[in-house]
């Protein structure tokens, strides 16, 4: 319409049918199309349509993702409903969102990295995420403890007062890490705090299996015998 096209050259453009091109143009405002739907009576995601409208503008635009936030929230409403909606919000030329959300493994890579080493748009990205979740922040600030007791050989100090921080955090994968520690904290202090280190062994360990994937079922263990030694 600002375009100066008539109905017919919107048909034609958009490629929707004249009774929709109608109903869009005789609409006072965005609201008017997406709480009411096509028979023009109010339906079940009308009490929520502030909350869809705000995901939308932060990013959440999949329809079976909105589907199981509105179930968490008690909505029960369909799948298709929902991808309905969101269906009309193009059409009707809903803003589309800014930025989407990072996705989980570019966040995993963000902050399993040493801050030195990040660009100055992902450390911002990073301090803005913490922001908005709190939890993650606190993740961030046990993991980069955890690295600094890791790479300093600190375990003798710090161990005991991160496994309870990590236990005590509320974040379920990072308490079954620290469960898992706790399970042989004896030698995870040893592996935090003394210089040795089992990776030679465990490499050669890797080798000797190598060979024997390349070996099977082709020879016996003379020759395997002759290959690591050899090797």
């Amino acid at each position: 319409m600002d375009r100066g096209l008539g109905l017919a050259d919107i048909m034609r453009e958009l490629r929707l049918n004249r009774h929709t091109v109608r109903k869009f143009m005789r609409a006072s405002s965005v609201d008017e199309i997406l709480i009411h739907g096509p028979s023009g009576r109010t339906g079940v995601l009308d009490a929520h349509a502030d909350y869809v409208a705000r995901r939308w503008d932060e990013g959440c635009t999949r329809a079976h993702i909105l589907h199981a936030e509105l179930a968490d929230r008690g909505v029960h409403v369909s799948l298709r409903t929902v991808q309905r909606l969101l269906h009309r919000m193009r059409e009707c030329g809903a803003p589309a969102p800014q930025s989407l959300a990072p996705k989980p493994r570019q966040v995993s890579a963000l902050i399993l990295t040493p801050p030195d080493l990040l660009p100055e748009p992902d450390r911002a990205l990073l301090k803005e995420l913490g922001t908005r979740c709190p939890d993650l922040a606190h993740l961030q600030a046990l993991v980069e403890e955890f690295a600094e007791m890791l790479v300093h050989r600190q375990g003798d100090e710090k161990l005991d007062g991160w496994l309870n921080s990590a236990k005590l955090s509320g974040i379920p994968e990072l308490r079954h890490f620290a469960d898992g520690l706790s399970r042989d904290v004896e030698a995870v202090r040893a592996g935090l705090t003394m210089p040795w280190s089992s990776g030679v062994v465990e490499g050669h360990v890797n080798r000797i299996k190598m060979l024997k994937r390349q070996m099977f079922d082709r020879a016996g263990h003379r020759l395997l015998r002759h290959r690591i030694l050899l090797a």
